[in-house]
């Protein structure tokens, strides 16, 4: 134990990477695992490698894990045993979180589901939402996409029918600036894109960027959404 090992590739090699010092070794039902504790990063985090994975420096061929004969950890087994519990704790405090986050979000899902079985009482059979997207293009490679970084409902529809003076009329009653602009958007941000690869039928400037307004089923994640103003309220 003790010996460093690093990665080639992703912008490291052998003159310029991380630090990761094995710690353990676990022989599994697949073979044998080796347990290693990254020195170089903060806090520090243990990554697990399958020992027909880990070369010699001098067996280079491409991206990898790799190691330098001789090239061992120069601290004391303290010092290791204290960098490998702070990297547990961070994984424990991370999947502490994870967990903390799921829970929260099943919650507001099922809060949003009692909000929209009211809203189906009273003859709701789909949303309205505005979406703020984010432009992820690149325009060197010739790929356009786009992330939604904010949902905000709008409102019910008792229709599922497409109508742009209806999105236009939610629109207005938001009190964000940028989307009840949009109730008095020219005409050309009515997109009707109802086709292969095409982003469907909705108010906005574009596609790739900005504030989206459009009639959509209630999904979880919208049920999302219903469940925080469920909180709020």
């Amino acid at each position: 134990m003790g010996q460093i090992i690093w990665l080639n590739g992703y912008g490291q090699s052998k003159h310029s990477h991380d630090r990761k010092v094995v710690f353990k070794q676990e022989t599994t039902s697949f073979g044998v695992m080796y347990h290693a504790v990254n020195i170089d990063q903060e806090p520090p985090v243990i990554s697990r490698h399958e020992a027909f994975t880990i070369r010699p420096e001098d067996q280079i061929f491409g991206i990898g894990i790799y190691y330098t004969p001789g090239d061992m950890f120069q601290g004391s087994k303290e010092e290791l045993d204290q960098l490998v519990k702070a990297a547990l704790d961070h994984e424990r405090q991370e999947r502490e979180r994870r967990e903390a986050e799921q829970r929260r979000m099943k919650e507001e899902e099922e809060a949003g589901k009692k909000v929209w079985e009211e809203m189906q009482k009273d003859g709701a059979v789909s949303l309205i939402v505005a979406e703020l997207k984010e432009d992820r293009s690149d325009l060197m490679t010739d790929y356009f996409a786009s992330v939604t970084v904010r949902t905000v409902i709008l409102g019910p529809s008792k229709h599922n029918r497409n109508n742009f003076k209806e999105l236009r009329k939610l629109a207005a009653t938001s009190n964000i600036p940028d989307i009840a602009e949009l109730a008095t958007a020219p005409a050309e941000y009515e997109h009707r894109e109802n086709y292969s690869m095409g982003a469907g039928y909705y108010l906005g400037k574009n596609r790739n960027s900005g504030w989206q307004i459009r009639k959509t089923p209630p999904y979880c994640d919208h049920l999302r959404e219903l469940g925080k103003i469920a909180y709020d309220g």
